[in-house]
């Protein structure tokens, strides 16, 4: 290989490729990209408190293999990343795991939140930020949308779980809550 040729790869990889400071969740999506593509190229080396890196595997055994990846890591100076599907893949990874904190901190009953999140009662989005995803709803605003559809007639007359009439459904609905 030309001289200086594996340090200027590494410093690409470094740039872009690390899920550390710097490349975040748009890094890990790139390592991801280069396991699935480029496995005998590279590999992943573990930096303490930085993170994952990948790095260029020496010596090449297959030329036409490493053409495509100087070409793929040349695509990276037009746009960070190799495959939006991968970030995608991650995002809803980061998605999924924000949803399990949410209900953990609330404690909400994982069936009725999902059927929540999944209604039209408002709009459950996160935003990219960062090496991370936020939510861009108000949590406890959510939690009370739970909380209120979680309150059955069974909870409400039977249940051993603390009544709250403001948000009861059973109570708030004049149609259910009179007597027969």
């Amino acid at each position: 290989m030309i001289e200086g040729t594996t340090e200027r790869i590494n410093d690409t990889l470094a740039r872009y490729c690390s899920n550390g400071y710097g490349a975040g969740i748009y890094g890990e999506a790139n390592i991801d990209y280069l396991l699935d593509n480029f496995r005998d190229l590279i590999y992943i080396r573990a930096l303490y408190r930085l993170g994952d890196m990948a790095q260029l595997a020496t010596p090449i055994k297959d030329s036409r293999k490493f053409g495509e990846l100087l070409e793929a890591l040349a695509s990276l100076e037009d746009y960070p990343l190799f495959d939006d599907d991968y970030l995608n893949h991650i995002q809803e990874k980061y998605e999924d795991a924000e949803w399990a904190r949410i209900e953990a901190d609330y404690s909400l009953n994982p069936d009725v939140a999902s059927e929540v999140r999944c209604s039209d009662n408002g709009d459950y989005y996160f935003e990219l930020s960062n090496d991370y995803v936020y939510p861009a709803f108000d949590e406890d605003e959510f939690a009370l949308l739970v909380r209120t559809k979680s309150q059955t007639w069974a909870v409400h007359y039977e249940g051993q779980k603390y009544h709250e009439p403001t948000v009861c459904a059973w109570c708030l609905d004049t149609t259910l809550a009179t007597p027969l």
